[in-house]
């Protein structure tokens, strides 16, 4: 079993704070795992979280890592440790031959060209840009794969059936309701006017940014209801763009 790394650090800062990414792709079924960095040092941790998950959650067991040759991840005595009990081999690419873990670029090509289409069908700026990743790792591991013979990543590395109906297009415009209850009065709207980022990782909800607090809610999909064929920050409302800190018309 084989997962190729390589981190990336794009030094444009998202609306948590973070400044680059980690990608993760697991070689037999082709699923990616993204995970969102402050620097190369928690490659390194992302690295770890992913050989546990690949072991717990397949009958897999990871035999070697492939990364570039410039990558940190193995200049750690914890890492050392880590893959020695593990018995897990280490593999780098020759400095300046990237295209020996071309698997990795090629996924990382692959997923900058979803978000960049995603914030720009969205309306939403760079800084987003984070959310837009995680969104776009998310629906390619549920994309059907010629070379997995029309399944998806996630279906082969899980074993389960895919919700297509949980699943969302970045930016759309979303409807969650206001909780809890005592900050409204009988006569007051249920419901507040949202914006679509993703998906939750710890819990089966949506991600939504909240326009007039400017803050990431996270919802139960019972509680959020979605019109897919609208994007509020596209449409360049007036209200939007204030809320949105850009200079109205």
């Amino acid at each position: 079993q084989l997962i190729h790394g390589d981190p990336s650090i794009p030094h444009r800062a998202t609306i948590g704070g973070k400044i680059g990414f980690s990608l993760w792709i697991d070689d037999f079924s082709k699923m990616a795992f993204v995970q969102l960095i402050n620097d190369k040092v928690e490659f390194r941790s992302h690295c770890q979280d992913i050989v546990r998950w690949v072991e717990k959650h397949t009958e897999y067991q990871v035999r070697c890592i492939r990364t570039d040759s410039n990558t940190e991840v193995f200049q750690s005595r914890l890492m050392e440790d880590f893959l020695t009990t593990h018995k897990i081999q280490k593999q780098a690419s020759t400095p300046y031959a990237q295209y020996q873990n071309g698997k990795c670029e090629r996924m990382m090509r692959t997923l900058l060209n979803m978000t960049r289409t995603a914030l720009y069908q969205s309306g939403l700026k760079h800084e987003f840009w984070g959310e837009a990743l995680c969104w776009a790792e998310y629906t390619w591991n549920r994309t059907s794969n010629s070379k997995l013979d029309g399944q998806t990543p996630y279906a082969i590395a899980m074993g389960k059936q895919i919700d297509y109906e949980f699943m969302k297009p970045f930016g759309c415009e979303a409807f969650t309701m206001i909780y809890p209850s005592k900050k409204r009065d009988k006569f007051s709207p249920v419901a507040q006017r949202c914006i679509f980022l993703g998906y939750e990782q710890e819990h089966k909800g949506y991600r939504l940014w909240d326009l007039h607090e400017r803050a990431i809610l996270v919802r139960a999909p019972r509680d959020t209801n979605f019109n897919m064929d609208s994007f509020p920050c596209n449409q360049q409302e007036e209200n939007v763009e204030i809320i949105m800190n850009k200079e109205p018309r």
